[in-house]
């Protein structure tokens, strides 16, 4: 296991599907979390894009940020990442650096195959596709004006997390992915704490994509 022993780290989004799994590995990892979301289980409840009013109770430091937040309107969306990651990069620079992982996708790198949405009541908007390819860009922007000071920006780019889709989309994705199967929240969470550690400190600028192969094609 990849150790996070004594390094402060929040994670908006910790009360999602995959945000409340990297809380837990985050936890097993030794760190300190403090979960940031709209829900009853975070430890601060707010809205991400204000953590500019949060930071600054961070008076030493922020070790890692991890944006994992999934606003539905795109707008929102794309101020969930923007604001934060803006914030959170210059206090990190200001107390001797740190990691921030952002959550993209697969579709801000490739177009979806809409042939694996026919026949149910599922679809991928063409926005989405925009904010989850702006927040890749944004973060190798914030990679290489941040690097000399210490902070480190990176993206994970998850492929589809089975949730109770529907069979036929189940089936027909599966049919697109070399590993055959869809993503865990475990198996997407592990990568993000790869991330954090040390392991990873000539880490960034970088999208990880944890997709079983789909974008391998």
């Amino acid at each position: 296991m990849f150790d996070l022993s004594g390094k402060r780290c929040l994670i908006a989004g910790g009360s999602g599907l995959i945000g409340k799994t990297v809380v837990g590995k985050f936890k097993e990892a030794g760190a300190t979390v403090t979960n940031i979301d709209k829900a009853e289980d975070a430890n601060i409840n707010i809205d991400v894009a204000g953590i500019g009013a949060l930071v600054s109770l961070f008076e030493n430091r922020i070790d890692v940020f991890v944006n994992a937040t999934y606003p539905k309107y795109w707008v929102d969306h794309l101020r969930a990442y923007y604001l934060p990651s803006m914030e959170v990069a210059e206090h990190m620079a200001e107390h001797g650096g740190g990691s921030i992982i952002n959550f993209a996708s697969i579709y801000g790198v490739v177009g979806a195959d809409y042939r694996t949405y026919e026949g149910t009541n599922m679809d991928m908007p063409i926005e989405y596709a925009m904010v989850k390819g702006g927040i890749i860009a944004m973060s190798r922007a914030l990679a290489t004006k941040y690097g000399a000071r210490g902070v480190r920006v990176n993206c994970i780019s998850p492929g589809g997390v089975e949730d109770g889709q529907s069979p036929r989309f189940i089936a027909r994705y599966c049919a697109r992915v070399p590993m055959a199967r869809m993503a865990t929240p475990e198996g997407i969470a592990g990568a993000v704490v790869f991330l954090a550690s040390d392991e990873a400190k000539y880490i960034t600028g970088h999208n990880l994509m944890v997709d079983g192969g789909l974008t391998a094609w």
